[in-house]
């Protein structure tokens, strides 16, 4: 089952050799949200309740690493 999961990992990959910030900043959020849902499935599989918190706390940092990035972005282009 995990093997299906990384096929779309490898899809968002590719996805992120474009050129285009806003496609790379797409791709990387999205890479995040996907690595952290993997490693919930991995924790609800194997049972490691401590996993679920570290999951949970990988998405919320990927989620406020792809904000700041953004927002630095915007701004230098503004100046």
């Amino acid at each position: 089952m995990m093997y299906v999961f990384l096929i779309p990992l490898v899809i968002t990959l590719l996805i992120s050799l474009k050129r285009n910030i806003w496609n790379k900043a797409l791709s990387l959020s999205s890479l995040g949200i996907k690595v952290g849902v993997l490693i919930a499935l991995v924790a609800y599989e194997k049972r490691l309740e401590y996993l679920l918190d570290v999951s949970v706390l990988y998405i919320m940092a990927s989620g406020a690493g792809i904000m700041l990035l953004l927002h630095l972005i915007l701004r230098s282009d503004l100046e």
